[in-house]
């Protein structure tokens, strides 16, 4: 019974009061709590703020002695039963501080070079730093790619007249800077997909600036691979469609 309400505790029968913590195993800390000693250590923590929360679930207990204090018997009961079947697994006590819990005003402050040596120790995420690659690196260089075929008219295994000259210049301009980036950008490997979109487009850009026509397969594969990209961007401009002229 709790003496400051007459509030039934939680879990009766629990062991007797004068039990200290030490030594006791994370099953033995929790029913400890639920004791009138236990819950006048909780209610204490409480009021002086003086306990330390390292996980989401050391606030358990707290909140069951709260409860109880407010008069809610059958909400910490309730919670009680909820999380007693973890109970020899999971911690759910706070530990004891010395010094109160900071209030939600204090401010903490750390100097330029404290700042400056954690980053520094912070190691990568490779699973992140792939996906910033593959977004900032070489999704702008395959809407390149794909705008540089989209230019190239209806049909892809061509060139039209005066600007096949210019267009292979600037496929060889795209070439050379994937070279660069595949040198550069390792953590992505999408790009070496030699099924992928844009595997495709490079390939046919390799045959085109070296002037060798493109195998009917590679063009059949140029066409998918365009229409398909095209589609998933947008933005992404569609090659002009052929003029059927009436019979």
């Amino acid at each position: 019974m709790d003496k400051n309400t007459g509030n039934r505790l939680p879990a009766p029968g629990l062991p007797t009061a004068g039990l200290s913590t030490a030594g006791l195993s994370t099953a033995g800390l929790f029913d400890h709590h639920l004791t009138d000693e236990g819950l006048a250590r909780l209610w204490s923590m409480l009021d002086s703020g003086r306990y330390e929360v390292r996980a989401p679930q050391e606030a358990a207990l707290l909140c069951v002695a709260w409860l109880v204090r407010a008069g809610e018997s059958a909400a910490a009961a309730a919670l009680v039963e909820e999380i007693r079947p973890f109970a020899g697994e999971v911690r759910f006590a706070p530990h004891p501080s010395d010094r109160p819990v900071p209030g939600a005003d204090a401010v903490h402050v750390r100097t330029v070079g404290e700042v400056a040596g954690m980053l520094a120790r912070r190691a990568p995420r490779p699973g992140i730093a792939a996906q910033h690659e593959a977004l900032t690196v070489w999704r702008p260089f395959e809407d390149e790619l794909l705008d540089h075929w989209l230019r190239a008219g209806a049909d892809p295994g061509q060139d039209a007249g005066q600007d096949a000259g210019q267009h292979t210049e600037e496929g060889a301009a795209l070439l050379a800077r994937y070279r660069r980036l595949a040198a550069t950008h390792t953590r992505c490997a999408k790009h070496l997909d030699p099924k992928s979109n844009p595997a495709v487009l490079r390939r046919a850009l390799e045959e085109q600036v070296a002037g060798r026509a493109l195998s009917p397969r590679l063009a059949g594969l140029l066409r998918r691979a365009r229409g398909a990209a095209g589609a998933a961007r947008p933005g992404a401009r569609s090659p002009p469609r052929p003029v059927r002229r009436p019979r």
